[in-house]
């Protein structure tokens, strides 16, 4: 990530600034959101430092007031063919594939997230939600 990006992620999210360890995760709020929103955050947040190559059905972005502090991203099962286990319609089968928070959020903040959109009318038009933990 290039200098200039850094700086914009600082103003945008300053997710390094705040401590929400004592916040209660009921103040936070879910909402869908896009890669334009997100990408930046994925990319210094997440593990996988990447977003690349991800067939995506389903954006979502955890905020606290304005502050972006979690990102959420739903795709395509990632093993081809695999959704016909399941369902007989590859649009009818979902998995996680990004989950990520700011370091300095109250215990359980990524399952109120993924709670959270899957109570969304999101999850209403799949059959299978398939989250996977590595």
């Amino acid at each position: 990530m290039n200098t200039q990006n850094q700086n914009l992620l600082e103003l945008l999210f300053g997710a390094d600034d705040f401590d929400y360890t004592t916040a209660n995760v009921q103040d936070f709020i879910v909402k869908p959101s896009n890669l334009q929103v997100t990408r930046d955050f994925i990319e210094k947040w997440h593990y996988s430092r990447n977003v690349n190559g991800l067939r995506i059905s389903q954006i979502f972005g955890l905020f606290h007031e304005k502050n972006l502090i979690g990102a959420m991203i739903y795709g395509a099962l990632g093993m081809a063919n695999n959704w016909k286990k399941y369902v007989k319609a590859e649009s009818k089968a979902v998995e996680l594939k990004r989950l990520c928070c700011i370091d300095k959020t109250p215990k359980n903040t990524e399952s109120y997230f993924i709670g959270k959109t899957l109570l969304s009318s999101f999850a209403y038009f799949f059959q299978v939600l398939a989250i996977a933990r590595d």
